[in-house]
């Protein structure tokens, strides 16, 4: 890592008699008990459980996202986008416990999904929502078995206001005839709404590509919008290529040797989504949809990882700089001020947003460019925002 600090000076903290005030002072950085030097190389996965996980990290740079689809779908669904790394998230992430039950004994491995809806609508009261996952199985014929059994399980639908049955019927999927779909609707009296629904199945080598759409149009819609996802997802996934079930133990825990250089959040903190993505797969983390495509490309972000904050990697020194200045540009078009930056780190940019609501909280955010790497860092406090970028950044830059 490039390093560019002036002299450290034992005892209180004192200014360097040859000074700069755009140069890093090591002596003035606050990291509270953060750590500050890197660990030891994290190793392989060691068992397949969390070998499954690394998996879906590299998967999702081969799902679709619906902003892919169609530009309106820009509110991301946080509880429905991610790594599902067991049957049971699979139904939670899909919304269907029938779904948990009918690819439970099918050799599941792993999955992705990604949710959106358009961002002109609250999430109940949405016009158009897409979802689009993608789940892997031990071989072929479990995909296929695990596709037709969860297109029987969809079958039956409940209503989520009185639990009633819910009419569904069998629907074709146009230049699909691999493809199983349900459809169905449901009418909302106190919005005086009603929304039309499909899911789609299709088994694909080791793989189940499933596509959930609703409409407050019609049937018509989610069919288009559904059909859409699957015909972009068919050659994406075919350029995935999937771990052998027998060597997941195998997949390395850090790839690139950074998140060994990066805080980690607690375990009560920490999350099947804390990992490595590339440069599709970080898209969904971004606050511009529809810029950050264009951006990435421009700057050669190739590198995402979440851990306590976000690492992101430029093809050079002055690509990470301008991805900053795009992150702060962008978060003070939603409503974030900036403030004080963080003591003997002149580069670093700070932010705060005061509360939505009354009982709400402010949040904070820090982040500083080095070498092609940008870090950030978001907490609760402004003083734990600013301690957790001076440790990370100490972390990055520590031979």
């Amino acid at each position: 890592m490039l390093t560019g600090c002036s002299q450290v000076y034992p005892g209180s903290a004192q200014r360097d008699p040859g000074h700069d005030a755009d140069t890093v002072n090591l002596a003035l950085l606050d990291t509270g008990n953060y750590p500050t030097k890197p660990r030891d190389p994290l190793g392989n996965a060691e068992d397949a459980a969390a070998g499954a996980v690394l998996e879906g990290h590299r998967l999702a740079e081969n799902v679709v996202f619906p902003f892919d689809v169609d530009k309106t779908l820009l509110k991301v669904g946080r509880m429905g986008t991610g790594v599902m790394r067991r049957p049971k998230a699979v139904g939670a992430y899909l919304e269907s416990s029938g779904l948990a039950a009918a690819v439970e004994p099918h050799n599941y491995i792993t999955g992705y999904a990604a949710s959106a809806n358009d961002a002109h609508a609250p999430d109940f009261n949405q016009n158009l929502y897409l979802q689009n996952a993608v789940l892997v199985f031990k071989t072929e014929a479990d995909a296929a078995a695990a596709a037709a059994a969860m297109a029987d399980a969809s079958n039956t639908r409940t209503s989520a206001i009185d639990n009633n049955a819910l009419t569904v019927t069998a629907l074709t999927i146009p230049n699909h005839p691999e493809t199983v779909a349900r459809t169905w609707s449901q009418h909302f009296d106190l919005l005086n709404k009603t929304t039309y629904s499909v899911i789609a199945f299709t088994p694909r080598g080791r793989n189940v590509l499933v596509q959930r759409a609703i409409s407050q149009q019609d049937t018509a819609t989610a069919t288009d919008l559904a059909t859409r996802a699957l015909d972009q997802q068919l050659p994406l996934i075919d350029r995935f290529t999937p771990t052998a079930p027998d060597q997941l133990v195998n997949l390395p825990k850090d790839p690139s040797g950074l998140i060994a250089r990066m805080l980690l959040p607690d375990e009560d903190n920490r999350t099947v989504e804390n990992g490595t993505y590339g440069p599709h797969g970080a898209l969904v983390f971004q606050p511009d949809l529809l810029a950050a495509p264009a951006l990435f490309n421009e700057l050669g972000i190739d590198l995402l990882i979440e851990e306590d904050g976000f690492l992101t990697r430029a093809k050079d020194a002055a690509s990470a700089e301008r991805f900053l200045d795009s992150l702060a540009g962008t978060q003070a078009k939603s409503g974030w001020e900036d403030t004080d930056g963080v003591a003997g780190l002149p580069a670093a940019r700070c932010m705060s947003k005061k509360p939505d609501s009354a009982d709400g909280a402010s949040q904070y955010w820090c982040a500083i460019p080095q070498d092609r790497f940008v870090l950030e860092m978001n907490a609760g406090q402004a003083l734990v925002a600013r301690q957790k970028l001076a440790a990370g950044y100490l972390m990055l830059t520590t031979s």
